[in-house]
């Protein structure tokens, strides 16, 4: 794909103090029109380098082309039902999907007429998806917590199946043995009775896994929970580095993870509208829990999270249900500059071009793509 250029219709990010917006615009935008007609908003996104592709609450996935500075709609991956993830491997040709069924589907994009590959569903129900390393390994997350990875040079089958990381009664086991890990002081159902004589119950945490990453180096897998918990797996070994992370409060979902180039930071966006940074690099091999670096990054959940693939910046991405773009220095914790296309629809996805991290997309709650590119 040529860089995206100026063609298109431009806009600047409301910049900070440093003028940091000067980097990057609004190179072009497009209009899935029968979401539009419809009011529905696109929810996922994924990127490669020629294609975005986007999934919404219908059972199929549209492809749009990239070209100088503008996106055109391409085609459509048919689903069997609405997409719950869309991952693209690093080969930039190899689609994942996850649906609503609990299916996975497998597309090339050099064969999109070929029907999809379908993974059985009656062996794991999976409503997110990450690649791994080479491409040739798949790791799917869902419902039931446990990490699922698949050797994708025979797709029928799963490589092997990893439960959360617990003690022989069922509960989430922490690092120091205790059993348990809070649940939310305000669900009725869990507080004991004022003067009740019976043992208090034990908090039930989900498992769910609502969100999965793989670091660049492919030695290791990041899980985010519905219960605001991260977990960490080698795959070396396929075992938990120790128990899991709170990372979100109050039971905030984790909505996105994102490794940065070097598979040292780890970064999370949730339901609790904070960016968490982890030194994923020192719990691994220390094998103790990171400490947990938290910033309010949004007024709202933050919806999607992605570091650039650019090595010679520490930039990350983050959208939410506020309707903002934000760019920050991850490290520093810096706002560079923040966009508002959306406003006042909600931002559902990012995407970043693959291998440079020349520009990213995002979508939105007004059925629009909003494609941006460094300056």
């Amino acid at each position: 794909m040529a860089a995206p250029g100026a063609s298109g219709s431009a806009g600047a990010g409301n910049a900070n103090a440093d003028g940091a917006s000067e980097t990057w615009e609004l190179v072009s935008k497009a209009t899935d029109e029968e979401l539009k007609r419809r009011r529905s908003p696109i929810l996922f996104a994924a990127c490669t380098g020629d294609f975005i592709l986007t999934g919404s609450c219908r059972p199929m996935v549209q492809l749009w082309r990239l070209g100088e500075g503008e996106i055109t709609h391409h085609g459509t991956l048919k689903s069997i039902a609405a997409p719950t993830c869309i991952e693209c491997a690093q080969d930039q040709n190899q689609v994942a999907i996850s649906a609503q069924n609990g299916q996975i589907l497998l597309f090339d994009l050099r064969e999109q007429q070929r029907a999809a590959t379908i993974l059985p569903s009656t062996m794991a129900q999976a409503t997110t998806v990450c690649f791994v390393g080479d491409s040739h390994r798949l790791a799917t997350g869902g419902c039931s917590g446990k990490l699922c990875l698949w050797d994708l040079r025979r797709p029928h089958t799963v490589e092997v199946e990893i439960p959360p990381y617990l003690d022989l009664n069922g509960a989430a086991k922490e690092e120091n043995g205790e059993v348990g890990r809070p649940s939310n002081p305000s669900n009725p159902s869990k507080r004991r009775r004022e003067g009740s004589t019976e043992p208090p119950e034990t908090p039930e945490v989900s498992h769910r896994i609502s969100s999965l990453c793989a670091s660049h180096d492919g030695q290791l897998i990041a899980c985010g929970r519905d219960s605001g918990y991260v977990a960490l797996l080698r795959l070396q070994t396929l075992q938990w580095v120790t128990g899991d992370v709170e990372a979100h409060m109050k039971g905030g979902t984790v909505r996105s993870l994102s490794f940065d180039q070097r598979s040292r930071f780890l970064l999370s966006g949730g339901d609790d509208s904070n960016v968490c940074l982890m030194d994923a690099g020192h719990w691994s091999s220390q094998g103790r829990k990171p400490c947990v670096e938290r910033f309010l990054a949004h007024r709202k959940r933050v919806t999607s999270l992605k570091v650039s693939p650019d090595l010679r910046e520490q930039l990350a991405v983050s959208t939410s249900w506020d309707g903002l773009v934000k760019l920050w220095d991850y490290r520093t914790q810096r706002l560079l500059c923040s966009f508002d296309e959306h406003v006042p629809s909600p931002v559902t996805a990012l995407a970043f071009a693959p291998v440079d991290g020349r520009f990213f997309v995002t979508t939105g709650g007004d059925a629009k793509l909003a494609l941006f590119a460094r300056r």
